[in-house]
């Protein structure tokens, strides 16, 4: 089976790239290694409300969890705030709609497709998958986030400099204000990124800190 376009990943960047080039007029194959778009669950799915104009990208309100519109930056014993609008989206829920999005604009979805090869012939490409189908492309798009595999592929370098992460929901038995993110800096606090804070019902946080260049792990400045 041919395509005009191969996206490896099915996550926001890779099922909105379908749905664009499928909206061209162009066959395009979208690749999602998971049985289930949007599952696990990645990041905090915060989204600017501004991004999501600039690429015309309608979220439905079952995919909204919270509509914060002040972010609050802390760094010590200072902090301010500011007005900036903010979707909180359920990431598994917003994925998922964007994937249908992109096959009903044409794309053609492969879930449980791990891309595990990708070589060249002629004027194209030839993906390998873990089920052992073969696909001919002319063109490829590598979206599958960090892991980024395609790049090393294709002959080109992966990116070193990564950050790691941890996040925990929390269930809290008062009340809290929806309409407030906090960003925390601080070497003490996440050295080399930031925590957040993100409230993601009445009583319900995200919670969590990526890090740079630390031999301790995540969990330690979490907990």
């Amino acid at each position: 089976m041919g395509f005009d376009v191969i996206v490896i990943g099915a996550g926001p960047a890779g099922s909105s790239t379908a749905r664009e080039i499928a909206s061209a007029g162009f066959e395009v194959g979208l690749f999602e290694e998971h049985e289930m778009v949007g599952v696990p669950q990645h990041c905090t799915g915060m989204l600017t409300i501004r991004g999501c104009q600039s690429l015309k990208i309608e979220i439905p309100d079952h995919v909204i969890q919270t509509r914060p519109e002040i972010v609050k930056i802390s760094h010590k014993n200072s902090s301010f705030e500011f007005p900036f609008k903010i979707y909180v989206v359920g990431r598994s829920r917003f994925d998922k709609y964007l994937a249908e999005e992109a096959v009903k604009a044409g794309a053609i979805l492969k879930t449980g497709s791990r891309v595990k090869g990708i070589r060249r012939r002629d004027h194209g490409w030839i993906v390998s998958t873990s089920s052992g189908e073969k696909f001919e492309s002319k063109l490829l798009v590598g979206a599958e986030g960090f892991k980024v595999l395609s790049v090393e592929w294709v002959g080109l370098k992966r990116p070193q400099d990564n950050a790691v992460c941890l996040q925990y929901e929390i269930e809290l038995r008062s009340p809290i204000d929806q309409n407030v993110i906090e960003c925390i800096f601080g070497s003490d606090v996440a050295p080399g990124g930031y925590a957040w804070i993100v409230p993601i019902s009445e009583k319900t946080l995200r919670v969590g800190l990526g890090i740079r260049r630390s031999r301790r792990s995540p969990k330690h400045y979490l907990e």
